[in-house]
């Protein structure tokens, strides 16, 4: 069963929504200000329409390529100034004056809709609607965001962030339990080791079947 054309036209739907969600949230949270996140979100969309289509042709690169540029979007969302850009280029989120329910509601449509659903489409392209590969390859992909490598080329590739007095990974939950180490020397390896080996699984054809 190969996905459907209903099947496009919603996920195309879903995360043009979102992305639309994502600019008029992070345009509140700037005090009603634009800068370079409206442009990094719609060439987010674009990748994240595109990656199902391009990921037969090389799932690992498909991957780096993903999370480098999730890691950019959330850095343009957030307006920290960086090594590449700084002010008007990028506006920093305006915490203290605005309602903290805009930044969890950031997260619910990038990380609990936009991100999964990708995952998923371009699962179903990988497993051309086989159940079991389609839910090894979509658990994989989503164990290696959840581990969040991301966030780790968020501060040390777009914000050129290196100081480790900094409280890096606080805010992963359970909020307080990561830091630089851990992160680094637990988190990142076994989480995206383990999404590694689901996928591994997920792709190997079963035994006795035709080549």
């Amino acid at each position: 069963m190969r996905p459907s054309r209903r099947f496009w036209v919603f996920y195309l739907l879903v995360q043009l929504g979102c992305a639309l969600g994502n600019i008029a949230i992070n345009y509140e949270a700037k005090l009603r200000a634009f800068d370079l996140y409206p442009f990094a979100e719609l060439v987010w969309l674009v990748g994240s329409i595109a990656a199902p289509f391009v990921a037969r042709r090389g799932l690992v690169r498909l991957v780096v390529g993903l999370l480098l540029l999730d890691a950019w979007v959330d850095l343009c969302a957030m307006g920290h100034a960086s090594w590449w850009a700084g002010h008007p280029l990028l506006v920093e989120w305006c915490w203290h004056l605005i309602d903290p329910r805009l930044l969890r509601a950031y997260w619910a449509l990038t990380w609990g809709v936009q991100v999964p659903l990708r995952c998923f489409a371009i699962a179903l392209v990988m497993s051309q609607g086989a159940v079991r590969p389609l839910l090894l390859v979509a658990a994989g992909l989503n164990l290696i965001w959840l581990a969040a490598p991301q966030d780790v080329l968020f501060y040390f590739v777009w914000r050129g962030l290196y100081d480790a007095r900094f409280p890096y990974f606080h805010y992963l939950p359970p909020e307080g339990a990561w830091n630089l180490w851990t992160m680094l020397l637990l988190r990142l390896p076994i989480g995206v080791g383990l999404g590694a080996l689901v996928i591994r699984a997920g792709r190997q054809r079963p035994a006795g079947a035709a080549s």
